[in-house]
């Protein structure tokens, strides 16, 4: 593989009440029960806050992920879905994001001028309710989304140097994703590519 390709899709994001220090979640009981709640504004801002929905974690609002322990928190808790935004922009520390459990963000998602990033993975997201948009990361060179079926808005790839997107990439993403308004390629690694699409998933 050519360094710099990895543009994967099926080619290959009540408020809690504050903690107590109850359980190992740094949350607190939910309707009398015994499982809490964590306190998802530690990682994901002030105005986050978390459902616990059949059991699955969902964080209610938008989420903006601001380096790698609170990338990783996000990840280790199993959050399947963020209504609002889902947002990693800034991230000084922030080189790998593998969002194992996330399947649907209501918002945008949002991978924004992340200095150190290199891999950004979502293997079970399946619909962004806005725009998916991956802008200004350096170094970043895998975006897997295999899963992928649904965004709301446009899909906006641009000035990542060594992401590749050529013109087989593209056509792929176009055919794997209802993509409700406008694809966007611009500015990244055209040659960085295999030369055909990847038309399974991982």
């Amino acid at each position: 593989m050519r360094p710099g390709f990895a543009l994967l899709a099926a080619l290959s994001f009540g408020c809690c009440a504050p903690t107590d220090g109850t359980g190992d979640h740094g949350g607190v009981p939910i309707d009398g029960g015994s499982e809490p709640v964590p306190d998802v504004r530690r990682f994901c801002g002030p105005d986050a806050a978390g459902e616990l929905r059949d059991g699955e974690l969902v964080i209610v609002g938008p989420c903006l992920l601001a380096g790698a322990r609170a990338a990783g928190e996000f990840d280790q808790r199993g959050v399947v879905e963020v209504t609002g935004r889902l947002r990693l922009q800034n991230g000084p520390d922030l080189s790998v994001a593998e969002f194992d459990s996330v399947r649907h963000v209501g918002g945008s998602l949002a991978i924004i001028g992340n200095d150190l990033l290199t891999t950004a993975r979502f293997p079970a997201l399946e619909s962004v309710g806005s725009n998916v948009e991956v802008d200004a990361n350096d170094v970043l060179a895998q975006f897997s989304i295999p899963s992928l079926a649904r965004v709301g808005g446009s899909m906006i790839l641009r000035n990542n140097p060594l992401l590749g997107v050529c013109q087989a990439d593209e056509a792929a993403l176009r055919a794997q994703i209802d993509i409700a308004r406008d694809f966007v390629n611009a500015d990244n690694c055209a040659e960085c590519c295999v030369g055909e699409p990847v038309t399974g998933a991982p």
